[in-house]
Order: C-alpha cells, then structure tokens, then sequence
C-alpha cells in the first residue's frame, strides 16, 4: 500500500514496511487510505431560502389570508410555470409550518384545487395569465360597500385601480382618470401577462413599493379568518404616484382586499390626492396612532366633490405586521 509520505510527495512508493524512501529520511512510514471511488457527501452550501424556512413565524398555520396567498402564488407559479414562485409559496408554508395537503385539499381550508389540473394539463403557451377587461357590475357587493363606491356618480373621477386574482389569473379595472392620468388599462394588463416587471413599477417608485408592500401586508393581516359580510376594511397611508407625464405627487393610498372565497378575491386601490389647502381636507394628517376600524369618518375632496371614506391608518409597526411583511418579501 502506497504510504502518506509517496503519496503527498506524488513519488512512487516501493510500498515495503517501512518504504526506501521514508527510511532514507528517517520519517514515520504511514499507510495511505485512499479515497476514490468513495466520494463524501457534501452539505450544500446553506442559501438565504433554507434559512427562511427555518425562522418559523408565531403567526396561526390557519391565517385565511396567508393561507390565500399561498394558494394563489402556487395557482399562479403553474399557470407561469415558474419554480422561483412555488419556491417562494413553499417557503411561506415552511415557515407556518403548513403542508401542502392542507393547503391544496379540504382539509383545511375546506376548498379543493379540483380546477388545478386544467392548468397542469394545458401547456404554457396556451395559458392565459390574464382575461378581458374587469367591470364594476362583477365586483362583489361586500367591496363596494366598503370602499364608498356602490352607487357612487364620480367613481371614474377618482384614481382607481382594481385587480381580481382568480385561479391564478389577473384581471383589472381602471378608472377613467386613472387611465387619463397615470396608467392605461391595455398597459395594465399587458404588463401582468408579459411579467418582466411588477404593475405597481408603473407608477410607483423604490419608497412607493415599499409602502405598497407594507399596506398588502396589512390588509392580509386583516384577514386572519374565512370572510364575512363586513371583512373588508381600507387602510391608508401617505405615498407618492408617478403621473404619465412624469410627475411625482403626494397621495393618500387607500386599499381594501375582499376575499370571496380561497381562489377569489379583489384589492381595492385609490390615490387620493393631497391637497394643498389644508382647510379644504383637515382630516387627511395621518394620525399618530391606529384608529379603530371605521370609528373614523375622513372627509376628502375630489374636485371640489367631498368623499366620504372609512379608513383606518397603517400602524407604523406591529409583530404580525412585520411578520407578514417579511413572509411577503422572502426574509
């Protein structure tokens, strides 16, 4: 057997007890165990996800509206087919140490995925991401009532995007002076279906879409059971929009997220722009702390039109907050 000393020297060893060339120098003549064709298991180096799996968060495994994003992240990773989105779906299920029979059966959430195999089964090129146009009669009732536009005369006077996420698909709604204003319907949608960048890059910037992400976490939080006829509630917080002549201005971001059911549901957004005479809205200085939810009636003008809006403001933080904020942006 070829000893430690030939071997590290790369020399032919006689392979006698002690060897020539060990007993010339006068050094220990060890045995050399060789390793090939025995390759050792390596660990893989440990990536920022397998970290994230492991922080568990204290939020219930049964949250309706985490359970609801899961759902719709895996229902929309298979209409995209994209790994990197069920990668992300997985993760959050890791970490509220939900499993995927849970989530994809009735055992939980008492709503099977039966439609899932249409989407498996047609392929990618003949997905559709998106559909046509939404429409005001299709919005849920619930919704409406909430964010002050049933029966309302001046909603396409106000800056208003709606977007429907069924099964894995998107469609939107836009008010007539959103699309005058900031973003077009067609660039809308066009923009979901082809995802090379998010729609809220559109008209929003870096701080933007980071107080967008914050105001979805909150609205999920608000979501911790199944729906009910008055789960939907708005939020607000002070933001910034990019018009389409580039311009940036100061708006309250108002946002509601109605759940139908666990493959259904609609987010409400309107930038309400802040107004330069504060006499005219005094009640749009965000408060310092969190109002109940509808306790507090905010009167806001729209061309000189007041609008009645229930909102409550975004805490600045909170544990459940934070924590659905961090599932949302994968740390």
């Amino acid at each position: 057997m070829v000893c430690v000393g030939c071997h590290e020297a790369k020399r032919k060893c006689d392979k006698n007890t002690p060897c020539s060339r060990c007993a010339k120098l006068g050094i220990p003549c060890v045995p050399h165990l060789s390793q090939q064709g025995k390759r050792k298991r390596g660990s893989p180096d440990e990536t920022p996800e397998d970290v994230t799996i492991l922080r568990q968060v204290s939020l219930p495994k049964d949250h309706y509206g985490l359970c609801h994003l899961i759902r719709s992240w895996i229902s929309i990773a298979f209409v995209r087919r994209s790994f990197h989105l069920l990668n992300k779906a997985t993760t959050m299920a890791n970490q509220l140490g939900v499993t995927m029979d849970e989530i994809m059966s009735r055992s939980m959430t008492q709503q099977g995925m039966h439609w899932m195999g249409t989407i498996v089964a047609i392929p990618q090129a003949e997905q559709m991401a998106g559909g046509p146009r939404l429409q005001w009669n299709e919005l849920p009732e619930s919704l409406l009532v909430a964010t002050r536009t049933l029966h309302s005369v001046d909603c396409e006077a106000r800056w208003i995007w709606i977007r429907e996420l069924s099964q894995g698909r998107s469609r939107y709604l836009v008010t007539q002076a959103f699309e005058r204003d900031i973003a077009t319907w067609a660039l809308i949608q066009s923009t979901w279906n082809e995802n090379k960048i998010s729609v809220v890059d559109l008209f929003l910037d870096g701080a933007g879409r980071e107080k967008h992400a914050k105001s979805v976490a909150h609205q999920y939080s608000l979501h911790a059971k199944p729906p009910s006829p008055h789960s939907a509630r708005c939020s607000r917080q002070r933001s910034q929009v990019k018009l389409r002549n580039g311009e940036m201005i100061s708006v309250e971001e108002v946002s509601c997220m109605d759940f139908v059911h666990m493959d259904l549901s609609y987010h409400f957004v309107e930038y309400v722009p802040v107004c330069v005479q504060p006499i005219l809205s005094p009640a749009l200085v965000q408060s310092s702390q969190p109002q109940p939810f509808f306790q507090e009636m905010s009167k806001v003008m729209w061309d000189d039109y007041p609008l009645m809006v229930n909102v409550d403001d975004i805490p600045a933080e909170g544990n459940e907050l934070d924590q659905i904020l961090q599932l949302l942006n994968g740390t």
